[in-house]
């Protein structure tokens, strides 16, 4: 069983093992939530040349050893050597950096969920590793229910600091004029200009602007 948790990654380093198309799409992944990658493999796919120009990433055409994990916070390892992964993985957690290694649940310390990125709205969905497969299609299905929520929190986002200030009775009444199903069913299938516009429309009958 699997403790649920979102890791602030912004400026960590983290290591990735692993040159191929699972590798690729973990440090697009890392990269989007602001890591700095370091990417140690002897040979890449060419998806990662789209990546060289991110200035926190960093390529090492190399095999992996030991050093790589100095400074590390956590390791993702993607390579097809099972022998391999499991003494990277042994290495990483007598030296207390988190690791995941891709596929194999008994070598990891944390498991990556099936997840949707639009903007600041995250879906994951987990099944504890036992089948990644039924996590990706049910994380789909909900992305279509839910991904268009996420022009909502830019208007909020600029307007919280406003809303976070008033009394505990205004906060709640401006809460749920806006967190409730008859306004999100209503504006759910808005393109983003205009459910924010939607959102500052309702906050203004708050008083808020």
């Amino acid at each position: 069983m699997y403790y649920p948790v979102q890791l602030n990654l912004k400026g960590r380093t983290c290591l990735v093992v692993g040159g191929g198309e699972v590798a690729y799409r973990k440090v697009r992944a890392l990269l989007s939530f602001g890591a700095k990658v370091k990417l140690v493999s002897p040979e890449i796919v060419p998806g990662f040349n789209n990546l060289k120009k991110n200035e926190r990433f960093k390529y090492i055409k190399k095999r992996y050893s030991l050093k790589d994990l100095k400074n590390v916070f956590l390791a993702v390892v993607a390579t097809d050597n099972m022998e391999l992964n499991a003494k990277i993985s042994a290495a990483a957690k007598s030296r207390k950096v988190l690791v995941n290694v891709v596929d194999v649940p008994g070598l990891c310390d944390f498991i990556l969920p099936a997840m949707a990125k639009r903007g600041d709205l995250t879906i994951t969905v987990s099944t504890n590793g036992v089948s990644p497969s039924l996590a990706k299609y049910l994380r789909k299905d909900i992305e279509k229910r839910y991904g268009g929520y996420a022009g909502l929190l830019k208007p909020l986002k600029e307007m919280r600091s406003k809303i976070i200030k008033l009394d505990k009775k205004k906060k709640e009444k401006v809460w749920n004029s806006i967190i409730n199903e008859a306004f999100l069913k209503k504006n759910r299938k808005l393109s983003g200009p205009q459910i924010e516009n939607a959102v500052l429309e309702k906050l203004k009958e708050q008083g808020l602007s």
